[in-house]
């Protein structure tokens, strides 16, 4: 059975670009099978027992995985020397989160003006009739905070995808109460064959909670109908899940 000397100090390096992270391991194989051509020695090599696969993790930095392998001759016939490459995959940095923030407009009606008075219209007939005046709602911008947070996982999102996506927080998460986050989205890619994944999750706050209302039409309704729920009803549509479970 072949032999493995692992982590040869001469010509290993650690390679610090930034926050991108690349580390090579050099590992020396002996007593390879000599009744193999010497072509088929090199291959041999590689699968000598603990030679790192491409895709294993780097024992000793997080974040970084065998991207390649190079094998040369050794000092005998039957030796060979690899080359062990780490690095995070292509758009990553290393094991720590990518995190941007920053604010979305999305139209909204409303039931005030910018001054906050309420909105309303009245009407009078030509023969001077008056007509009770009624609220009205009008359409504004209103702009809400996002978060978006890249890491490298190990696996496909494609689970949790399914079970975030259109959810708002059920308990306080990112400094928002329960109900004010909902997750506009989780993405993955993979730039080494389903290896590692870089995944992208997408959140949008709401102040005010990812509520609805429905107000009973042509009412005049008093704060005191509001407050007494008279006419007036409260609604939270969007199903929750428990956000502090990413980790994020």
């Amino acid at each position: 059975m072949p032999t493995v000397k692992s982590d040869l100090l001469d010509g290993a390096e650690i390679q610090q670009d930034g926050n991108s992270i690349s580390r090579t391991r050099i590992f020396y194989v002996c007593g390879l099978s000599a009744t193999n051509p010497a072509s088929a020695i090199l291959p041999l090599a590689l699968n000598a027992p603990g030679i790192p696969q491409v895709g294993d993790c780097d024992p000793d930095i997080p974040g970084l995985y065998c991207r390649q392998r190079r094998v040369l001759p050794g000092v005998g016939p039957d030796d060979a020397t690899i080359y062990i490459t780490y690095k995070s995959p292509d758009g990553t940095f290393g094991n720590q989160q990518r995190i941007e923030v920053g604010a979305t407009a999305s139209e909204v009606l409303t039931e005030k003006d910018r001054d906050g008075n309420p909105v309303t219209i009245a009407y009078t007939a030509p023969g001077g009739s008056v007509y009770p005046t009624l609220p009205g709602k009008i359409p504004t911008l209103k702009s809400r905070s996002t978060l978006v947070i890249t890491r490298l996982e190990p696996s496909s999102p494609d689970a949790i995808s399914r079970q975030y996506t259109g959810c708002a927080n059920s308990s306080p998460w990112h400094n928002g109460d329960a109900n004010q986050w909902r997750c506009l989205g989780i993405v993955g890619r993979s730039t080494d064959g389903g290896q590692t994944y870089i995944v992208t999750y997408s959140f949008e706050f709401n102040p005010d909670g990812w509520f609805e209302t429905l107000a009973y039409p042509n009412v005049p309704l008093t704060p005191s109908d509001i407050q007494n729920l008279n006419g007036y009803a409260v609604y939270a549509p969007l199903p929750q899940a428990d956000f502090n479970a990413l980790g994020l």
